[in-house]
């Protein structure tokens, strides 16, 4: 039975049978989809056993529930904060009846100390401008000893260093690989929380649209080479840090 929920809430399987261009019929049912959302997947749930199963999570910029839903399915109560009201009905459509909100990941319209964990998977909030206050309003938010579960883009990495050779190529998405490791983490210090494991991904060949034949390879030899303990040069950062 919560195979069949999930399989509802998460979404059709068929290419373009929803209109939000990120949902797991389109965007991330590309081979570079997939791969990214098991990754991500596996971070979450090994921090989670790690350091504590919250009872209430905000999943900022969660669209359709790529993430919430599968936390609902662990008993984990999820809400929603997504600015495009478009993964918020289509969802909603499909049965789910836990809270969402619309609002901007860079305001968070919710009351201090309410969330045991907050995430911030693929989120323009943690770019180079927005992330000291996306952590400031996360602070307030999060109870106390609360996680925080974010991504960002790495500066000193291939594709980091690649967008900065060729910024007039990229100048629509400058920003997004602006922060390095150490100013992430010194951002999260300052910002009053406490680094607990910071993980590297996403070495993989090719744009987040690609279709590319080789991604599960680049993905297996990602995994065997235990690529994930170079986050330094990584070129995405998987972060769990707790509210002090």
């Amino acid at each position: 039975m919560q195979e069949q929920k999930a399989a509802m809430l998460i979404g059709p399987n068929g290419r373009n049978a929803s209109q939000y261009f990120w949902s797991e019929a389109n965007m991330n049912s590309t081979p570079m989809g997939r791969y990214l959302t098991r990754r991500e997947w596996g971070f979450i749930q090994e921090a989670f056993q790690r350091h504590g199963f919250p009872e209430l999570v905000l999943d900022v910029g969660g669209g359709d529930g790529r993430f919430a839903v599968r936390l609902s399915m662990l008993g984990i109560q999820t809400t929603i904060l997504e600015h495009d009201p478009v993964p918020i009905r289509e969802l909603v459509a499909r049965g789910w009846s836990e809270p969402v909100v619309l609002g901007d990941g860079n305001c968070l319209p919710c009351k201090d100390d309410s969330f045991d964990a907050i995430m911030a998977i693929e989120t323009p909030c943690t770019a180079s401008s927005h992330l000291a206050g996306f952590l400031a309003g996360s602070h307030q938010v999060l109870k106390p000893k609360g996680l925080i579960l974010l991504t960002t883009h790495n500066a000193v990495s291939m594709i980091g260093i690649q967008r900065l050779w060729c910024a007039s190529k990229y100048r629509t998405t400058s920003g997004t690989y602006a922060h390095s490791f150490w100013t992430v983490r010194r951002a999260l210090v300052h910002g009053g929380f406490d680094l607990l494991e910071s993980r590297g991904f996403r070495w993989i060949l090719g744009s987040r649209k690609s279709r590319s034949r080789l991604i599960p390879l680049w993905g297996y030899l990602e995994h065997v080479l235990f690529l994930e303990r170079l986050p330094h040069v990584a070129p995405w950062i998987f972060w769990v840090a707790r509210k002090k």
